[in-house]
């Protein structure tokens, strides 16, 4: 049985006492001191209020349950004005409602909890809110409909002014190191007396803080001592002090709150030194471990008990910088033109740029929670650093033959690897979750194991680094390797808690999240969605590269420049475009094909004969095209490997399409009119020889059979002189020396082909 010593007033004990001490009733005295003791031991019927002092201290822990109990964060936004108190009621009650469905009320279920952030606007402290608003949302949680629930205030930050009411409606607090508490009267200049009778008979109903605390810090004109008694600490006025001394009770004092000062306290010292704060957290990952629950349970619902505004927002494709900023862009206009509190991030991509996965996620997790729940719906893929923004959402939904992380179409160097996770932690803190999870999707080289607490049985993913990191190391037990090189089939990161729930449809998702049959899809203009589907289909980018290469065919094949070499550089023009859209070619790519272009034109028509330059420039070709349909150069894993053949195939099927093409127009439409006008006629035999005889500049046929003497030597070109005439000369294929007799065998044009001239 818990002995509640905070219900027992200093006036009441100190009535006890004076009888203990009378005479010959110090035996009846004692008696009547441990009678009261049991007498107040049970808490009020509507409450279950937090024990004052260092008692608190013994009792801050509940033993860990067996089964872990359902769960609810919700951000109280401040100041508390407007309709805040209402739309806090209303939400409030649809999670009841969702606990009681969930069978939270029932046999031996755990007590639910419900987890209230107070989150003052940037800059403030809540100082303005309405006493009003802010007593009502106060007395709804210390109401018997919330007796069954464990209500847990959370504060990350300062909290002042009124807003300190519905705190004090919460059977728990857990705080921030740093942030204070307190000065509720701030924002006026004089305390009513009524409402310092709401806090005092508030105060006492709950008995979170001592009252004499709670008024210190809503009157300035207040001093506040904490006073040792037989019976420990108290926290008393000036007045009750001086009676207490009277009554030589007050063994010892010290001043807390000054007159002239209101009472604002750090978490630090509301723990530390008067063991009303139950837990100091840095973050939601320690609030969870705090209340010995998973950290997926602290949900948050940034409606408060609206209707949901929502909207739907596509990664598809590869991620690419220009398509983060547009996202961004489109997400900024839905918020601030739509006020929307609900986005769906439809994700179906095979990553494709870490910087720019890095940059949406910071994105993503810098969105204001109290007015935005994100969920990360994950259609077929989030393939490597696309796994990056889906946990950067407040939740991720799977379908169900999904997958998160693992190989991708980008695969990061050991160096951007190397401190990632200084990148990442922030982020992973914001969602509440371990960067260790978000750094294995994209680096098949990390290890991350389960690890469990000893005292709550609560479960961790982690890396060796990460789990060095935490502050209660010691507690942690490793138990296996959880493979995630391959990345996460949905039904495994279900498991591990990366997926809330796992869907069929998006109508599921509508279903499960209430949100309107008809989701909204903020989406760019219809020629720009059609453009970024088409660029994505591989058959397109193999179609232009078919219709270039057949044009820059047919050009070559006709003198001058015509109608082919204007259709092979648009179709090579749009290929290049194609896939800058598609966000995997670049200027590199470019000017490696115009180099390799004009490198193939040098070898044709202006330095004929090595074959180096045709050679290495019909190679950049081919490079830039190849590079040009994907993100990498050399494939690391094996979703790049794929990519890296299907480009490879889709290069030859354009080429060997452009081969059958022309040979099936050479062999079955030789005198097709369109032929014709594009292409040569190839020359009879009979014409290629009276041209050939055409164009020769002088006939050396005469010469066949003469005999001459080498003027130089043959390798196997040289001279040889025909008595007065030098003429240039070939040897059959030896080697012939200078001064040696030699005999014309064949003439060919310009070309004179001799052999030594043997004596018979």
């Amino acid at each position: 049985m818990r002995i509640q010593l905070g219900n027992v007033t200093p006036t009441y004990a100190a009535r006890l006492l004076r009888v203990a001490r009378s005479r010959k009733r110090i035996i009846l005295g004692w008696c009547l001191i441990v009678w009261a003791l049991f007498r107040f031991s049970e808490p009020p019927l509507e409450s279950t209020p937090t024990v004052i002092g260092p008692v608190a201290q013994v009792f801050a822990q509940d033993p860990p349950e067996a089964v872990n109990p359902q769960a609810h964060r919700l951000v109280i936004p401040l100041p508390i004005t407007d309709e805040v108190d209402q739309q806090v009621m209303r939400t409030i009650d649809a999670v009841l409602d969702r606990f009681k469905k969930a069978g939270a009320f029932q046999g031996k279920a755990p007590r639910p909890i419900l987890v209230l952030e107070f989150r003052p606007r940037e800059g403030t402290a809540g100082e303005t809110s309405d006493f009003g608003r802010s007593y009502m949302i106060a007395d709804f949680l210390a109401s018997k409909k919330l007796q069954k629930v464990r209500t847990v205030a959370y504060l990350p930050q300062t909290v002042k002014g009124h807003s300190l009411l519905p705190v004090l409606g919460c059977q728990q607090i857990v705080m921030a190191e740093d942030a204070e508490l307190g000065a509720a009267g701030i924002a006026q200049e004089q305390v009513a007396p009524e409402i310092r009778e709401f806090y005092k008979s508030f105060a006492n109903r709950r008995l979170v803080i001592a009252p004499a605390m709670v008024l210190g810090m809503l009157d300035a004109q207040l001093a506040v001592f904490q006073v040792e008694t037989p019976q420990g600490p108290s926290y008393v006025l000036a007045d009750e002090l001086d009676e207490l001394k009277k009554q030589g009770l007050a063994t010892e004092s010290k001043q807390i709150i000054r007159a002239g000062d209101f009472g604002l306290f750090t978490g630090k010292q509301l723990r530390l030194e008067f063991g009303f704060v139950s837990h100091l957290v840095a973050n939601e990952t320690e609030l969870a471990a705090a209340l010995q629950i998973p950290a997926a349970l602290l949900q948050q619902d940034p409606s408060l008990g609206q209707s949901r505004r929502a909207v739907r927002i596509n990664l598809e494709g590869r991620v690419s910088m220009q398509k983060v900023t547009r996202l961004k862009r489109k997400i900024r206009d839905q918020i601030e033109n739509h006020d929307i509190n609900f986005l769906v991030l439809w994700i179906d991509s095979p990553g494709g740029s870490l910087a720019a996965s890095v940059d949406f996620a910071n994105y993503l997790a810098e969105l204001d929670s109290t007015k935005v729940k994100t969920v990360a719906l994950i259609n077929r893929q989030a393939f490597g650093d696309a796994a990056i923004p889906a946990m950067a959402c407040d939740e991720i939904v799977m379908m169900e033959d999904a997958r998160l992380g693992g190989p991708g179409e980008f695969q990061p160097s050991r160096k951007a690897l190397k401190n990632l996770e200084k990148t990442l932690q922030p982020i992973a803190e914001a969602k509440g979750r371990n960067w260790s999870l978000m750094k294995a999707m994209v680096d098949p080289q990390l290890e991350v194991f389960s690890y469990q607490r000893a005292d709550t049985g609560e479960i961790r993913y982690l890396c060796l680094q990460e789990k060095q990191q935490l502050a209660d190391e010691q507690q942690w037990a490793k138990q296996r390797a959880l493979p995630v090189a391959e990345g996460l089939s949905a039904t495994k990161a279900k498991e591990i808690g990366l997926n809330r729930k796992t869907v069929r449809s998006l109508e599921e998702l509508t279903a499960l999240y209430q949100l309107p049959e008809e989701l909204e899809v903020a989406e760019a203009p219809r020629l720009t969605r059609f453009l970024d589907r088409l660029v994505g289909q591989p058959w397109f980018a193999s179609t232009l590269l078919f219709f270039a290469f057949f044009a820059l065919m047919a050009e070559a094949s006709a003198p001058g420049l015509g109608i082919p070499g204007f259709v092979s550089a648009v179709c090579f023009m749009l290929f290049f475009w194609a896939q800058f859209l598609n966000g995997t070619a670049g200027w590199l790519e470019v000017l490696m094909f115009v180099c390799g272009i004009v490198f193939i034109a040098l070898e044709v028509f202006v330095i004929p004969g090595l074959g180096v330059f045709g050679i290495g420039g019909g190679i950049m070709v081919v490079a830039a095209i190849i590079m040009a349909s994907q993100t990498f150069i050399i494939p690391q894993n094996s979703y790049q490997l794929e990519v890296f053949l299907d480009s490879v195939l889709g290069f030859i099927a354009a080429s060997t399409g452009v081969l059958i093409t022309v040979w099936v127009i050479y062999r079955f439409f030789p005198n097709n009119w369109w032929f014709r006008q594009v292409v040569l006629t190839p020359l009879s035999s009979e014409e290629l020889a009276a041209q050939e005889h055409r164009e020769q500049v002088v006939s050396w046929d005469h010469l066949v059979g003469e005999t001459g003497l080498t003027s130089t030597p043959l390798v196997p070109a040289g001279k040889v002189r025909f008595g007065h005439k030098v003429i240039d000369v070939v040897s059959d294929g030896e080697m012939i020396e200078k001064g040696i007799a030699v005999r014309v065998v064949k003439v060919s044009g310009n070309r004179v082909v001799v052999k030594p001239d043997k004596p018979s």
